[in-house]
């Protein structure tokens, strides 16, 4: 009789299944070593500019809650194939919210700019008064498989006396990737990243310079 006879053999007691497992991992039926987990975790890493130093500072600016289109929602790395399909790295992820940690970098990036004096993100310190809020619609922000590393952005810069656009534009970024190291396509994601926060930081000192 083997094994397979022994399980469905209704007659046998509960006494037997403890003794019938340890004969299978005996038997090498059943590896209970520990699986290596393949999961790869990435953040995203700032790179704020040097601008050179303005003759008016002190603006104070909010960053709004960064939108994001629902598939980046997912904290599965997404990529683009084909144009319209997105496909998603089962092991390798990001480590916290897309949304906070884009905001958290651009919010560093700004406050390089001499210009500014403080940079907080919404909600945090709704208590303070701003000069400047800005709005942030990213598009994409992905993997382009086997391609680049994708940003494209359409940002605003609102001012809070007024309540009008004092700026806006829209950012495409993209550095090579060859669609198989997820470390170099996290590090070219926040390569262009940081070019968006350049080019609000320059919209940014052009209202400062205007008379």
């Amino acid at each position: 009789m083997n094994l397979f006879q022994l399980f469905s053999n209704r007659k046998l007691t509960p006494v037997f299944f403890p003794l019938a497992i340890l004969l299978l991992v005996a038997g090498g039926c059943i590896d209970l070593a520990p699986q290596h987990d393949p999961t790869r975790i990435f953040v995203l890493t700032g790179n704020p500019s040097n601008l050179p130093a303005l003759s008016k500072g002190g603006a104070v600016v909010r960053v709004s809650p960064i939108q994001l289109p629902a598939y980046l929602s997912s904290p599965k790395m997404a990529i683009r194939q084909g144009g319209q399909e997105i496909v998603y790295s089962e092991f390798n992820r990001w480590g916290e919210g897309l949304d906070r940690a884009i905001g958290q970098i651009l919010s560093e990036s700004i406050l390089a700019n001499p210009q500014v004096s403080q940079v907080s993100l919404v909600p945090a310190h709704e208590n303070l008064s701003y000069d400047y809020t800005v709005t942030v619609n990213l598009i994409r922000f992905e993997g382009e498989n086997a391609n680049a590393a994708v940003l494209e952005a359409r940002w605003k810069i609102i001012d809070s006396e007024s309540g009008e656009i004092a700026g806006s534009g829209t950012t495409s970024a993209r550095r090579p990737w060859d669609g198989k190291d997820y470390a170099a396509l996290a590090q070219g994601l926040s390569d262009n990243l940081a070019e968006l926060g350049q080019d609000i930081s320059r919209a940014l000192e052009d209202i400062g310079n205007k008379p």
